[in-house]
């Protein structure tokens, strides 16, 4: 017997035994699973480099690029912010499995990772932002008034993440297609994709549905601003709370609240940045704050009691005040916390 077919015999003989037909992925190993359920457990305490690393282990186990071990992977890297590392992981989970499950999960992590890097990338902090709005405006002639100039900056930073956002509506359409049941945080993800790219009703469209086939109860919590603010939508039909720039005037701070150090975070020296998003209703109020990033011993709960308890004048359209999503960058530094 040749090299050759001692090879194919040995491929064909293997597929016999797992009782696979030919060009299936033979089942992944015992070991490899428990390895995936120890770094599950990891990942929920947020201990994530050690969960990549059991996570590598098993994938390595298993004959290397398992969406087994991929995509677990690559949601690690996503809880971490690491997008780069995470995009690359989950392409190639997706690239490496034929089970319409295992893709399904693929392409919604996939959308989800395209969302929130573009959330992040696309809401820089309060500095980065005047910069790219002064570069911005020394190309723009000068417009008829302050709104339209707010509003060509903004559609001008949306023209340059919308190609991203494009793919992530594909990616989580493509999960949907691929899905047997309803999952409430595809479709979830995906209304926050369409409310990013504007298109505000047929977000709503897409949780009104949503709301009908699992209820209120079933919205999970994701990193955009839909949560509280299409809640509420559904009781009292109110509009959407709008983002600055459609002919809207942003908020202001009437009195700004500081941000505190904790004594533990002090005497651990954290340092860094909390990102915050929340939502300013038609009467100045702070509703709906969440953490797009944050820092540990208690200083993401203290930018958070800062920002809810500042005053805003209202975002106003045509000089009526709407409610409008609103992002915050608090920096913690020893002598400048805020």
């Amino acid at each position: 017997m040749t090299i050759r077919s001692s090879i194919l015999c040995t491929i064909i003989c293997s597929a016999m035994l797992w009782g696979l037909p030919l060009g299936a992925t033979a089942p992944i190993p015992r070991k490899s699973l428990d390895l995936i359920q120890r770094a599950e457990g990891l990942i929920e305490k947020h201990k994530l480099d050690k969960a990549i690393r059991l996570l590598e282990k098993a994938d390595k186990i298993a004959g290397g690029n398992r969406a087994e071990a991929l995509l677990p992977i690559a949601r690690a890297h996503l809880q971490a912010a690491r997008y780069p590392r995470a995009l690359a992981t989950v392409r190639t989970a997706i690239e490496s499995s034929e089970d319409p499950e295992l893709q399904a999960v693929g392409y919604r992590t996939l959308g989800r990772i395209l969302f929130e890097s573009t959330l992040k990338e696309s809401h820089p902090d309060p500095i980065t932002l005047r910069i790219d709005m002064m570069i911005y405006l020394a190309d723009l002639p000068p417009a008829s008034s302050i709104e339209e100039t707010i509003e060509a900056f903004y559609e001008h930073r949306l023209s340059k993440y919308a190609g991203k956002l494009e793919e992530a509506e594909v990616a989580l359409n493509t999960a949907i297609d691929l899905q047997g049941q309803v999952d409430p945080l595809t479709h979830y993800t995906l209304a926050e994709v369409l409310n990013s790219l504007r298109r505000t009703d047929e977000a709503a469209a897409r949780l009104d549905t949503l709301f009908a086939l699992v209820g209120t109860e079933a919205l999970p919590r994701g990193p955009g601003q839909l949560q509280c603010s299409l809640q509420q939508r559904l009781r009292t039909q109110e509009p959407l709370p709008r983002f600055v720039g459609e002919k809207i005037t942003p908020p202001k701070a009437l009195q700004r609240v500081k941000a505190k150090y904790t004594r533990k975070a002090l005497a651990n020296k954290v340092k860094g940045t909390v990102f915050l998003a929340s939502v300013i209703d038609e009467e100045g109020n702070v509703r709906c704050v969440r953490a797009l990033k944050g820092l540990p011993m208690g200083l993401t709960e203290s930018a958070i009691t800062a920002l809810q308890a500042t005053r805003f004048e209202p975002a106003r359209r045509s000089g009526e005040a709407v409610s409008t999503f609103y992002y915050l960058q608090i920096n913690f530094y020893p002598g400048r916390p805020y």
